[in-house]
């Protein structure tokens, strides 16, 4: 996906920083990816890592901390793999953001016997 077709799929701006900064590092970077009955901010499905960036707005009150936990512990189930990060720190510094995904160690295999 081309920066510009990724940058408008994006949501909000710390997204849109985020976005810009990972495409360098990850062009095969998927917003707004559908999951199960649910959407992540960023996918990199070949990696197994869903990525949020969580703004105060939808991520602060204790119902919707929970709704997240709770969501979470769905997708992980599922094997997923889920980054967040604070929107203000995506503004702030998104490449160390961007830095955290990259050291994030590869999937281990699943157990087949």
């Amino acid at each position: 996906m081309q920066l510009p077709d990724l940058l408008a799929r994006c949501e909000s701006y710390p997204e849109r920083v985020f976005a810009t900064v990972a495409h360098i590092v990850y062009p095969e970077l998927r917003p707004q990816f559908r999951i199960n009955g649910y959407r992540a901010d960023f996918a990199l499905p070949d990696l197994g890592l869903l990525i949020e960036i969580d703004g105060r707005t939808h991520h602060s009150t204790p119902e919707q901390i929970a709704h997240d936990r709770l969501r979470d512990e769905r997708l992980v189930g599922c094997g997923w793999r889920i980054l967040r990060f604070d929107a203000q720190a995506v503004i702030d510094d998104a490449t160390s953001c961007v830095a955290e995904v990259t050291a994030t160690p590869e999937p281990l295999p699943f157990d087949e016997g």
